[in-house]
């Protein structure tokens, strides 16, 4: 059986960069607005492979409450404003992360699934989803062991990690994937 550990968010709506052991949950509870939805749909993404909208925050969205969709994710988007401008956490160019840790306990191993979001222009994110042979990166995917300059230690962007995993992992340790059919 396939059982998920841990989670990963980086850049993903309120969560800037948290890792979660989620390792034997089986019911997710927490007053509004503590991240439950958003834990859930990042799980979505990975699992059915999409980032339609109409699968985000299910429950709100069946309601008319929610309007969310990748970009709100991603930016972080708080509210609006009086004059209609949208606040968010997040702007310019910036790197987000969804991974989850899976053990295998038939095979006695694990490994990570993930997608990478490349975030360079205002609504349209480069998406990399990815296989690693392995739990999460040791490097948590920062620029950390390249940087000398802590304060510049940030989120690797999809070019960084493809290098950095073809110089750390073995052939046919990792896989890249360009687009949810893949």
């Amino acid at each position: 059986m396939k059982n998920i550990k841990r989670l990963r968010l980086i850049n993903w709506h309120y969560f800037s960069n948290t890792t979660t052991d989620i390792k034997n949950i089986t019911f997710l509870t927490g007053p509004n607005g503590t991240g439950k939805s958003t834990i859930i749909d990042a799980l979505q993404i990975l699992i059915l492979g999409t980032t339609r909208p109409d699968n985000f925050n299910k429950a709100a969205n069946e309601k008319g409450r929610s309007g969310r969709n990748l970009m709100s994710y991603l930016r972080g988007q708080t509210g609006v404003r009086d004059d209609g401008s949208v606040i968010n956490l997040r702007s310019g160019i910036f790197t987000s992360y969804i991974a989850i840790e899976i053990y295998d306990d038939v095979e006695d191993r694990t490994f990570t699934m993930g997608v990478c979001f490349d975030v360079k222009s205002a609504d349209s994110p480069d998406k990399h989803y990815f296989w690693l042979d392995s739990g999460f990166p040791e490097n948590g995917f920062s620029n950390s062991d390249t940087e000398k300059d802590r304060n510049k230690v940030r989120p690797m962007m999809f070019s960084e990690l493809s290098e950095y995993v073809r110089v750390n992992y073995k052939v046919n340790h990792f896989r890249f994937f360009n687009t949810d059919a893949d």
